[in-house]
C-alpha cells in the first residue's frame, strides 16, 4: 500500500470518527455548489442548517455524514433549517426533513417573490407557483410538516427558535427591514389580477436569510448564511440580539465583498475567530475571488475554505500549464477538486480552542493562496 492510499485510509478513519458526548462539533460542507452545516450540540443530538446533495449518489451530505458517525438522523437532529430558498441551500431538503422526523423545522417569517405562491398553496395542499428547484424542495418540506401536522418554526430577527440541554440557537435575521418590504410585495401581489405573472421582485433571497446564533454554555458561533451588508448592519444596530462574542464564523455569501461588514468581526467575534468561506460555483464569475479571500484573511489568520473556489482545470490543461514537473508529481501532491468539509470541535469542558480538521478538497486560506499564486 503506497503513502497516497495509507493518508487516504487516515482521512477516511478520522472523517468517520464520532465526537465525543461532552464535544461541540460543526462540520461545515461546501462541495463548491451548496452548503450544509451539521451540529454536535452534546450528548448526542444535532442540528442541520441548510442543504446540499452529494451529486454521485443523490443523497443529502449531512444525512450522508452522520451515517457515516452511527447517528441516526430520525432519534438525534433536533432541529432542521432553510437558511433561505436559494437552491444551492435547499438541494435535498424534502429528503432531509423526511428523514429528520423528530426535529423542528425552521425558515423565514418572510419570503420573496414566487415563494409566497409556492409556500401558500404548499400548506393549502396544492402546487401553485414557479416549479423551480428550491420551490420543489419547499413543496415537499411543508408537505411532509402538513401531514405531521406540524408548522414550521418562523425565523426572524432576535427570536430564540430552539433550547434543547445547554444549547440555544438564535435567529438574527431577517429583520424589520426586511419584512417591511416583503408587506411592500404583498400588497402589491393583493392588488394585482395576475400575481403569478407580476409578482415584484422587490426581495431577494438572501435579503431574507437567517444568520443563526448558536451558543452551548459559554461557546457560541455565527453562521452567517447569505446575509448581506444591510441585513448584517441592522442585526448590528439591535439591542435586542444575544450578546457575547463568537469564536467562530461561517463566512456570508461565500465571501462576497457585498456581504462583508466590518463591525461583525469587531463587535460579534472574538479576536482571531476560526472563518470557514463555502465557495460557489454556479456563475460565471462566482465568488470568492481572490480579492475576496485575502480580505478575510486581513480580518483573521485562522481562516479556511471548503472546497476550490472555482472548478479545477481538466488534467490536461494542468499539464500544458505546469509540465512535467506535475506530471511526475505523485497523485496524493496534486491539487485536489474533491468535495471537501472543514469540521471544527471542541470539549465543552475544556479550556483549549477548536481543533480544526480540513477534509478532502477543504484547506487554509493561506495554503490555497500560495498555491494558486501564479495560476
Amino acid at each position: 500500500m503506497g503513502r497516497g492510499d495509507s493518508s487516504r485510509i487516515r482521512d477516511v478513519t478520522e472523517r468517520h470518527s464520532p465526537p465525543g458526548a461532552d464535544e461541540l462539533e460543526l462540520a461545515i460542507i461546501g462541495p463548491g455548489y451548496g452548503e450544509s452545516v451539521v451540529v454536535h450540540t452534546g450528548g448526542g443530538r444535532w442540528a442541520v442548517v441548510d442543504s446540499c446533495v452529494n451529486a454521485r449518489t443523490g443523497v443529502p451530505h449531512a444525512l450522508e455524514y452522520l451515517d457515516a458517525l452511527g447517528v441516526d438522523p430520525a432519534d438525534s437532529v433536533d432541529l432542521v433549517v432553510a437558511t433561505h430558498w436559494h437552491a444551492d441551500h435547499v438541494g435535498g431538503l424534502g429528503r432531509l426533513t423526511t428523514t429528520c422526523r423528530r426535529a423542528v423545522f425552521c425558515c423565514p417569517v418572510v419570503f420573496t417573490n414566487r415563494e409566497v405562491l409556492t409556500f401558500v398553496g404548499a400548506m393549502a395542499g396544492h402546487d401553485v407557483g414557479h416549479a423551480g428547484a428550491s420551490t420543489k424542495e419547499m413543496r415537499e418540506v411543508l408537505s411532509v410538516l402538513r401531514e405531521r401536522k406540524v408548522r414550521p418554526r418562523f425565523a426572524i430577527a432576535n427570536r430564540r427558535i430552539l433550547r434543547q440541554g445547554d444549547c440555544v440557537v438564535w435567529s438574527l435575521s431577517p429583520g424589520d427591514g426586511a419584512v417591511v418590504r416583503y408587506v411592500r410585495s404583498a400588497s402589491s401581489v393583493q392588488s394585482s389580477e395576475d400575481p403569478t405573472t407580476t409578482l415584484p421582485r422587490t426581495l431577494s433571497p438572501n435579503q431574507t436569510s437567517v444568520a443563526l446564533w448558536i451558543k452551548i454554555r459559554d461557546v457560541a458561533v455565527v453562521l452567517g448564511s447569505d446575509l448581506e451588508k444591510t441585513g448584517w448592519i441592522e442585526v448590528l444596530d439591535s439591542t435586542a440580539r444575544p450578546q457575547g462574542r463568537a469564536s467562530v464564523l461561517k463566512v456570508s455569501h461565500h465571501g462576497s465583498a457585498n456581504a462583508h461588514e466590518p463591525r461583525l468581526w469587531d463587535e460579534m467575534m472574538t479576536k482571531g475567530p476560526v472563518a470557514v468561506v463555502t465557495p460557489f460555483r454556479g456563475s460565471r464569475n462566482p465568488p470568492p475571488t481572490r480579492k475576496d479571500l485575502q480580505r478575510v484573511l486581513r480580518m483573521t489568520s485562522n481562516a479556511y475554505i471548503t472546497a476550490e473556489p472555482r472548478a479545477a482545470r481538466s488534467i490536461k490543461a494542468l499539464n500544458r500549464r505546469i509540465g512535467r514537473r506535475f506530471r511526475e508529481m505523485p497523485m496524493s501532491g496534486r491539487p485536489s477538486s474533491e468535495p471537501g468539509m472543514v469540521r471544527l470541535r471542541r470539549g465543552l469542558e475544556s479550556s483549549d480552542g477548536w481543533k480544526v480538521t480540513p477534509f478532502g478538497g477543504a484547506c487554509h486560506l493561506q495554503e490555497y493562496l500560495t498555491r494558486t499564486a501564479h495560476e
